[in-house]
């Protein structure tokens, strides 16, 4: 529900942000996505947004076995008043979000696409 109007919002951002004439990298659609869910949650008067989000967390498995894989976005909206209502709209408390970015229209042939699979596959992987 947050996540999905906070990309929403990621639109808007990405076409109005001057960073688009210079070219985006992988981190900058990271930052701006995660900021988008802050600013959507700050939205909907949900205390201190900022701490509910953040980068490169660990997953909790990977603690277990020995390696350390972090995510891109991990967004926690655990709250007090859980509403179980919510649940049949597909609300996630605990949400992990992979950031991919492969550059812009200029890379379109099919084995950049392969790469582009394959680092997908290998960040599932590792």
């Amino acid at each position: 529900m947050y996540v999905k109007a906070a990309f929403l919002r990621f639109c808007e951002a990405m076409v109005k942000s001057p960073i688009g004439h210079f070219g985006w990298s992988e981190e900058q659609i990271r930052g701006l996505y995660a900021q988008c869910i802050v600013d959507e949650l700050a939205s909907r008067f949900i205390q201190y947004p900022s701490l509910r989000v953040h980068a490169e967390k660990r997953y909790p498995i990977a603690r277990d076995i020995g390696k350390a894989l972090p995510v891109d976005i991990y967004a926690n909206f655990e709250f007090k008043d859980k509403l179980i209502s919510l649940l049949s709209y597909g609300y996630s408390e605990r949400n992990w979000i992979g950031v991919k970015y492969f550059g812009g229209a200029e890379e379109r042939r099919a084995e950049r696409r392969t790469i582009n699979v394959a680092s997908i596959v290998k960040d599932f992987g590792d």
